[in-house]
């Protein structure tokens, strides 16, 4: 069993540099990632089939993490 299996993993900033890194981590790590952006959708899809290519479990998310409405959405 994977040390992260059945949990949860939201990263904000997920879509580039550290934040990507660190979703495909907790992806390999058996976590389903929810990879947050805020402008930058191609990059955030390109974790996300990343993820999936591995066998792990990924969607991303858009949100403005300023506005309550979209972190309760996120």
């Amino acid at each position: 069993m994977k040390s992260l299996e059945g949990k949860v993993a939201i990263v904000t900033g997920g879509s580039g540099g550290i934040g990507s890194a660190i979703c495909e981590r907790l992806a390999l790590d058996g976590a389903r990632v929810i990879v947050h952006y805020a402008g930058h959708q191609d990059a955030a899809d390109e974790v996300v089939t990343k993820i999936k290519n591995n066998g792990g479990e990924a969607v991303a998310i858009q949100a403005n993490l300023s506005k309550v409405e979209d972190v309760t959405a996120l």
